[in-house]
């Protein structure tokens, strides 16, 4: 489980995430599978589909990246988005 936490730790460095959000959530997930889950078969199970989804959402919004935004953006109030795009331009 150590070279798995640190394996997530430095592709999440890689992403540029904040090591100590990395470092919370795979030392809880360490917890889960030793203390909580220690007799359960369908943690890892778990685990791996919710692994697959992150990934399958990653790819869904790296090719719908542009609406995806233009749909988030739409839902901001109308003062975020003014802001938003007044910094963008400067």
């Amino acid at each position: 489980m150590a070279g798995c936490a640190a394996g997530v730790i430095r592709q999440a460095l890689a992403l540029r995430w904040r090591s100590s959000h990395v470092c919370g959530v795979a030392f809880y997930l360490g917890h889960l599978s030793h203390s909580v889950f220690k007799d359960s078969m369908l943690f890892p199970v778990v685990l791996t589909v919710i692994g697959l989804a992150v990934i399958a959402a990653g790819f869904y919004w790296q090719r719908h990246e542009t609406a995806i935004g233009a749909w988030l953006r739409s839902c901001l109030p109308a003062q975020v988005r003014d802001l938003m795009e007044h910094r963008a331009s400067h």
